[in-house]
């Protein structure tokens, strides 16, 4: 007995050592613990029929992971995410033992009754989940099918968000299931999503190589993967397909396959095979994007030094329908949602093309960076995106010299964007960044993540920058011996940065900060006789108050003979620099100053000094781009919200550009575009905070806005880019009318008179600004409130209620619809919020009630909540009383809200305090 009694004593102690001596990872939670490093993974799936019943889309899969034991451990943590482990055992050159598993969020514990000491083996995992069916990402289920947009309108449904004509919905990049069209399987990884479909290390420092075998029920369907297929293995139920081993290290999230009936076009350049997958039938849409692959591989390889045929023997692309995101930079099988890969080249618009070209250059270009040297952890994501941004406009410019792609307006279709790197990545990061509260575009702490706009965006903005100040061959060589030094493995931003002081000798501090500081800065200069003096200071006064190194560029014009001097990449380092110009006899002051002439730097210049000229001379010239206009516009707005300049000066702005954008008439997307993101800039970003009718900004709105409502009219005539600015600029005129002004009185009897003929039977494009009118009348408002208790359509019911809590006046109206009206608490704070946003009149009135409903919410709904609570005053109170009373409620919201969130919304009431009017 006490031999039987030493034994268990024994194993139990050595149980108890196994169990204390299981790594994980408690100082990062949500890593892998570093005690098992993989290099290489045999996979093996089962897959079903992709056009089973969505019922019986499971599937079966083995996977053995080599690697080597970096400490002593009785435990391995892989990820996983709703998938089960069947088998496990871990077998080294000695022995082989089996395991137990359980399951920690998205881990699984993979635990021994011994140790295992440093060295090679082999965990091996049988496991079993299902197919994805209702989102794309992991392994999923997807339609086999494509819709050639032949026209500008039918490439917005594809697009956006709209009806399909057989009835399928896409929303968020995924398309609603049609049980008559045929399907396909696909994947889709980055950033955590490999976990989903088998059992790995999913996270990108662990690359590995891989090999795939997959089967499927015998037919005429085929399986790709990031190899070539190297045998197909056939039974009289299924057809086993075998791909190559992976040539080189990759992360599991660039890990690719899919399944179902394929066409392709095919090309060979430079010992690549080039295919383009397309479901049946549609592989005559795939021929524009073809070529452009071929040519732009061979492009970024010399660029780079290393040709693809070094990373891959072949270029696999495929359109899937459910993607999640636009496009996937697979290695050797990109995916694409399919508008960004397909296009019908007779019919399609140029738009429809320069978008194909923009996503698979950018796709593309993330075979060397993304793919062949990967960020360490998401916080570094710049390291690939703000790239790939910069060099979809390089290649893009290279392919195609005549488009322009960095100034010329390009409108994507109508759906509110602009292509052009001005309106597109430099709008967005400016947008982005102003307040300061953005995080950078490289976050240090591997805890914390970027915002995908600051290192897509942002980055991008940087990049150009730079790319501008170093020159082509010099940015190009430091991204070269970036791929020269880190092929296949991680780097972080400090080898980058030094890749480019080895090409150009720069400090790298002339750069880092850019990028791991919010913001940017504002330059304002000074004219004198024989000098010029540039000052900055940041955006916002509430961000460090640092000196950016800027590379600064200045066109000035002699206003006698109209030649145009330049100064180039002046090195700006410091608040403010003095440099002397020529002599000449009368001095400079009549002289035309642009400061930063093609937005290459990511700054602002502040010409509040000189805006009359600048304005008459500059912006009014009809050899101004649209997208230069737009950004001019975009940072005076911006100046004017940050308290720079007073809000007058932007108004002026706008006065200025509105006569220029109808001249074009509203046939022009640039039309459309300019004046709805001018103007949704200036109205959310300016006036709601201190605008009221004894406002000195009410007649300088008037003589913005008059000349737009004129141009629209209240009739309902026009296409729909008419309907949509209707729509958008009635709904802003009447908002912003004030019954004191002659023209805001008769605007608002205008709509009354519109909803006494047609009540709710109103063309919706006129809806908005006809029932914000009525409500903003005292003595209508209750006929408003009665139209919508009795109406059944929903979607007017909303339009109904946002207008009478935007607009209605009567306060204690209002108290009794909002309690009468709104019977769940969510629906009181998201009305009450609106009122809080957009109602001068009720707003301080009915913060008692916000708050009361919303701590009422927190309890409900926990932090789910936080935003929409947030949304309902952010950017709205302007003054010291509020600023407290805010305070106070942020805090009672207590373990629902961060620390964080906190002082942005405080920091955004400091904000508009500092607007001056």
């Amino acid at each position: 007995m006490e031999l039987i009694r030493l034994i268990v004593v024994y194993f139990a102690f050595v149980g108890l050592v196994a169990s204390q001596t299981c790594i994980q990872n408690h100082t990062f939670p949500g890593r892998l613990p570093l005690s098992f490093i993989p290099s290489h993974y045999n996979l093996s799936l089962t897959l079903p029929n992709p056009e089973s019943p969505k019922s019986e889309l499971h599937y079966s899969g083995n996977v053995q992971i080599h690697g080597s034991i970096q400490k002593s451990t009785s435990c391995f943590v892989v990820n996983v995410n709703q998938i089960k482990i069947s088998t496990c055992k871990f077998s080294n050159s000695s022995m082989s033992r089996s395991c137990t598993v359980h399951y920690d969020d998205q881990f699984a514990v993979l635990s021994f009754s011994q140790l295992w000491q440093q060295g090679e083996g082999v965990i091996e995992l049988g496991f079993d989940t299902t197919v994805v069916v209702d989102g794309g990402y992991g392994l999923f289920w997807s339609d086999n099918s494509y819709v050639a947009a032949t026209d500008r309108e039918l490439f917005r449904e594809l697009v956006d968000g709209f009806k399909y004509e057989d009835g399928r919905v896409k929303r968020f990049g995924h398309v609603s299931m049609d049980d008559d069209a045929p399907k396909m399987f696909a994947t889709q990884f980055e950033a955590t999503s490999a976990r989903r479909a088998f059992p790995c290390f999913d996270e990108p420092a662990l690359k590995a190589t891989f090999e795939y075998h997959i089967t499927i029920p015998k037919n005429d369907m085929i399986a790709l993967a990031n190899t070539k297929l190297i045998n197909v293995l056939s039974t009289s139920t299924t057809n086993t397909f075998i791909f190559e081993k992976t040539p080189h290290r990759m992360s599991s999230y660039l890990v690719a396959f899919a399944v179902g009936k394929f066409d392709y076009v095919e090309q060979t350049s430079n010992n690549v095979r080039f295919r383009i997958y397309t479901a049946p039938g549609a592989s005559q849409y795939a021929k524009f994007a073809l070529q452009i692959s071929v040519d732009i591989v061979e492009y970024f390889g010399t660029a780079f030094g290393l040709p693809y045929s070094e990373i891959n023997s072949k270029m696999d692309q495929i359109a899937v329908p459910g993607l999640l995101y636009n496009a996937m930079e697979n290695q050797g099988l990109l995916t694409y949602y399919p508008q960004f890969l397909l296009v019908d080249e007779v019919h399609g618009t140029h738009s429809q093309k320069e978008m194909v070209a923009l996503v698979v250059v950018h796709e593309i270009f993330h075979q060397w960076f993304g793919d062949t040297v990967t960020c360490p952890f998401w916080n570094e994501e710049y390291l690939q995106e703000g790239f790939a941004r910069l060099y979809q406009n390089i290649g893009t410019q290279y392919l195609f010299p005549d488009w322009d792609v960095w100034n010329q307006f390009n409108d994507f279709a109508g759906l509110g964007g602009d292509l052009s790197y001005l309106g597109w990545s430099r709008h967005a990061a400016i947008t982005a960044d102003y307040l300061g509260l953005s995080p950078p575009s490289v976050v240090l702490s591997q805890k914390d993540k970027p915002s995908s706009t600051m290192y897509y965006e942002k980055g991008a903005c940087i990049n150009r920058m730079f790319y501008q100040y170093f020159g082509k061959d010099n940015f190009d060589k430091a991204l070269l011996t970036q791929i020269m030094n880190h092929k296949f493995t991680n780097p972080d931003i400090y080898d980058l940065m030094d890749s480019f002081y080895a090409v150009t000798e720069s400090n790298p501090e002339l750069m880092m900060p850019w990028l791991i500081k919010p913001g940017f800065p504002v330059v304002r200069f000074e004219i004198g006789d024989d000098h010029l003096v540039l000052k900055q200071q940041p955006i916002s006064k509430f961000i460090e108050n640092m000196d950016w190194f800027i590379p600064v560029n200045i066109n000035y014009r002699n206003p006698h003979t109209q030649e145009i001097y330049s100064l180039k990449n002046i090195q700006f380092f410091g608040r403010e620099i003095r440099f002397e110009l020529p002599m000449i006899k009368d001095g400079y002051k009549d002289w035309e100053f642009e400061i930063n002439p093609n937005l290459d730097g990511y700054y602002i210049t502040n010409y509040e000094d000189h805006l009359d000229y600048y304005l008459n001379n500059v912006v009014a010239n009809s050899n101004y781009g649209i997208p230069k206009r737009n950004a001019f516009v975009q940072e005076q707005i911006i100046l004017s919200k940050m308290g720079h300049t007073d809000v007058s000066k932007s108004l002026q702005v706008l006065k200025a550009c509105v006569p220029i954008y109808l001249k074009s008439g509203y046939n022009s997307d640039a039309s459309l575009y300019s004046t709805r993101t001018s103007l949704q800039l200036l109205f959310n970003a300016i006036s709601k905070p201190k605008y009221h009718c004894d406002s000195s900004m009410v007649h300088n709105m008037v003589d913005v806005v008059k000349p737009l409502v004129d141009f629209v009219t209240w009739s309902t005539s026009g296409d729909q880019n008419m309907k949509d600015l209707r729509d958008f600029v009635l709904n802003w005129a009447v908002y912003y009318s004030c019954p004191n002004t002659e023209y805001g009185k008769n605007l608002l009897q205008q709509a009354n008179s519109i909803f006494e003929k047609h009540h709710t039977n109103i063309p919706s494009d006129l809806q908005k600004g006809v029932y914000l009118a009525v409500a903003k009348n005292s003595s209508t408002l209750p006929e408003l409130i009665h139209t919508v208790q009795n109406e059944k359509d929903q979607t007017l019911v909303e339009t109904l209620n946002t207008a009478i809590v935007s607009g209605g006046t009567d306060c204690n109206m209002l108290k009794t619809f909002v309690s009468s009206s709104f019977k769940t608490v969510k629906d009181r704070v998201h009305y009450i919020g609106l009122l809080l946003q957009n109602n001068f009149e009720c707003r301080h009135e009915f913060w008692d009630m916000y708050v009361d409903n919303s701590l009422k919410l927190w309890r409900q709904s926990g932090n789910s909540a936080t935003s929409e609570i947030l949304n309902g005053f952010n950017g709205v109170w302007s003054d010291d009383s509020l600023y407290h009373s805010v305070k106070v409620f942020l805090d009672k919201g207590g373990e629902y809200i961060t620390d964080e969130e906190k002082h942005q919304s405080l920091t955004l009431i400091k904000i508009n305090m500092d607007i001056r009017v």
